[in-house]
């Protein structure tokens, strides 16, 4: 059994170092890459970012608060659903920002987290 967990063991150290170099291969040559993220959702992201992104051709990941979408929350409106299935139709990526954004220190304070 031991010889067969350290033959394992020695499989996966191999399987994630080939992993690896294949992940860090980008197109044309190039040696790194970026991701641009927006967090909650805001309008303003949608208004003021999103033109500046499809000028240059580049696509980004703006990740929503579904509780918040098509509302105001603390001064800062948030994208309709409609405005987010049009990043998702350019080619964007959509991601969970969590469902309402409650503080944790909010929740720890009032009991409600450990």
């Amino acid at each position: 059994m031991k010889k067969l967990i350290v033959a394992f063991s020695a499989f996966a150290v191999v399987f994630a170092a080939l992993a690896a170099e294949k992940m860090t291969e980008y197109p044309q040559g190039k040696k790194a890459a970026i991701a641009f993220t927006f967090d909650d959702g805001t309008l303003d992201q949608y208004e003021a970012a999103l033109p500046i992104l499809e000028k240059h051709g580049v696509k980004a990941i703006f990740n929503v608060i579904p509780a918040r979408v098509g509302g105001n929350h603390q001064g800062y409106e948030a994208m309709n659903w409609n405005q987010i299935k049009e990043l998702v139709a350019k080619g964007h990526a959509l991601g969970n920002h969590t469902w309402h954004h409650e503080s944790l220190i909010k929740l720890i304070r009032n009991g409600e987290a450990d």
